[in-house]
């Protein structure tokens, strides 16, 4: 059932993917801590993204990007806008399983073109 994803980079940071609601609960919920960041693609069904790392660059950003897009309903070669958050600033939207609020957040704009997929190393 929690069937999710994880990634490693060439530095060992980690990007856990839940790939539907129930994972996506337990990711942002249960193996995040206060200070991970957490994406998502605005608008569209996707997968929450946490990025455990102990020093997140623009480099380290944009991976977590691309992995949410990756990992949505988005269309390949188009750009879309991920948003991202500390996991300390989502909360559970009641009665809707893998849904979230958040309190604040940031925007990156992104070419969702799945060459991520190949960049990172499948560890789970």
């Amino acid at each position: 059932i929690l069937n999710y994803s994880c990634f490693k980079d060439e530095n060992n940071n980690q990007y856990y993917v839940g790939k539907n609601a129930l994972q996506n609960n337990y990711l942002s919920f249960k193996l995040a801590q206060p200070h991970d960041l957490w994406l998502h693609i605005k608008d569209l069904s996707g997968a929450h993204v946490i990025i455990k790392s102990n020093d997140i660059n623009d480099d380290i950003l944009l991976k977590g990007a691309r992995l949410a897009l990756a990992f949505s309903k988005a269309t390949i070669n188009n750009n879309y806008e991920v948003q991202y958050t500390l996991v300390k600033n989502l909360k559970k939207i009641k009665g809707q399983l893998g849904r979230v609020s958040f309190t604040t957040h940031q925007s990156i704009i992104v070419l969702n073109d799945q060459q991520i997929l190949k960049e990172l190393e499948q560890i789970k």
